[in-house]
C-alpha cells in the first residue's frame, strides 16, 4: 500500500513540476499598445496621404488626400486603435496607405507596417471605427493597376540613371 501512495505522490509531484516550468518559461502575450505609440508618433507633419483600396484585381480604387482637415480626421480615427504585435501572418490587405515615407496595410482586424527593418504585423485588439473616414468621406477613383506598375517601373529607371 505504501508503494502505491509513493508512486501516486511522485506522479502528481512530477506533473506539478512540469506545469510550473511551463508557467515560468512560457512567453507572456505582448501587451496592447496604442497606434500612436507604434506609428503616429514617428510622423512629422503629414501633407499627403495616398490610399489604394482593393485586392489588386478589378475594382481597385485610389485616393490622394491633401486637405489638412481630412488628413487630421484620418489620423484621429487611427489614434483610437489598440494593437498587439504578432509573429504570425495577418491579413491587412484592404487598404495600402502611404504617409510620406511610410507604408502600411490596414484592414478591420490587422495592420502591417513596412519599415527599413522589415515588416511588423499587429492585430487590432480594440473596438474602433478606424476606417470610418476612409470608407465614408473620401472620393475614390477607379485605378488600373497596370498603369501604377508601369509608373513604378519608370520611377525605378529614373532613379537608376
Amino acid at each position: 500500500m505504501d508503494t502505491k501512495k509513493t508512486l501516486i505522490i511522485s506522479i502528481v509531484a512530477g506533473f506539478l513540476v512540469i506545469v510550473l516550468f511551463m508557467v515560468i518559461y512560457s512567453e507572456p502575450e505582448p501587451e496592447a499598445q496604442s497606434f500612436d505609440e507604434v506609428f503616429l508618433n514617428q510622423l512629422d507633419d503629414v501633407e499627403e496621404i495616398n490610399i489604394l483600396s482593393g485586392s489588386g484585381a478589378e475594382g481597385s480604387q485610389e485616393v490622394q488626400v491633401e486637405e489638412s482637415e481630412v488628413i487630421s480626421q484620418i489620423l484621429d480615427d487611427f489614434s483610437d486603435i489598440e494593437i498587439r504585435r504578432t509573429e504570425s501572418r495577418v491579413d491587412a490587405s484592404n487598404y495600402i496607405i502611404s504617409f510620406d515615407n511610410y507604408i502600411i496595410e490596414m484592414s478591420e482586424d490587422a495592420v502591417m507596417f513596412f519599415t527599413e527593418d522589415g515588416v511588423a504585423a499587429y492585430e487590432i485588439v480594440s473596438d474602433s471605427n478606424h476606417l470610418e473616414t476612409i470608407e465614408n468621406d473620401l472620393e475614390w477613383e477607379e485605378v488600373d493597376l497596370e498603369d501604377i506598375e508601369d509608373g513604378m517601373e519608370e520611377d525605378i529607371e529614373e532613379e537608376e540613371e
